[in-house]
Parts: C-alpha cells; structure tokens; sequence
C-alpha cells in the first residue's frame, strides 16, 4: 500500500513537469512568433506619415501587450485549462 501512495505521488509529479513543459513550450512560441512580427515591422522601414507613425505604434503596443500576456500564463499558479473547468 505505501509503494502504491509513493507510485501515484510520482506519477503526478511527472505530470506536473509535462504540464510545465507544454506550458513554457508555448510561451516560447508565442514569444518567438511576437519577436518575427516585431523584426518585420522593423525592417519595413520608417513610416512616412503620422498616421502610419501611429498605426506602427499600435502594433507594437499590441505586440508587447500579447508577449505580456503569455509571460502572465506562464507565471499564473493554475494553468488556464484548470480554470475553465
């Protein structure tokens, strides 16, 4: 009986790491797909109007906004999944 307590207390463990990976794997995609957006709004160059100044502001606002949101579910104590439930 104690070999079957210590046998599902590991098993859970390990599912906790698996969890932890999936979720840190994704906070590194979606940290990597913000970083390609952020690179190709820098390489096309500066805009010409204030109004494309403002528009190129906003999408860098929202960028920041997105790469923040993932580092807050990676941070958050229950996975998302858990919440909903």
């Amino acid at each position: 009986m104690q070999v079957d307590l210590l046998g599902s207390v590991l098993g859970s463990r390990k599912q906790g790491c698996i969890m932890g990976s999936i979720t840190f794997q994704d906070w590194r995609r979606e940290c990597d797909a913000v970083q390609k957006e952020m690179d190709r709004l820098i390489t096309a160059g500066r805009p010409q109007s204030a109004e494309e100044r403002l528009v190129r502001q906003l999408q860098f606002t929202a960028l920041i906004e997105r790469r923040d949101a993932a580092a807050r579910q990676l941070l958050s104590p229950t996975p998302q999944a858990e919440k909903k439930a």
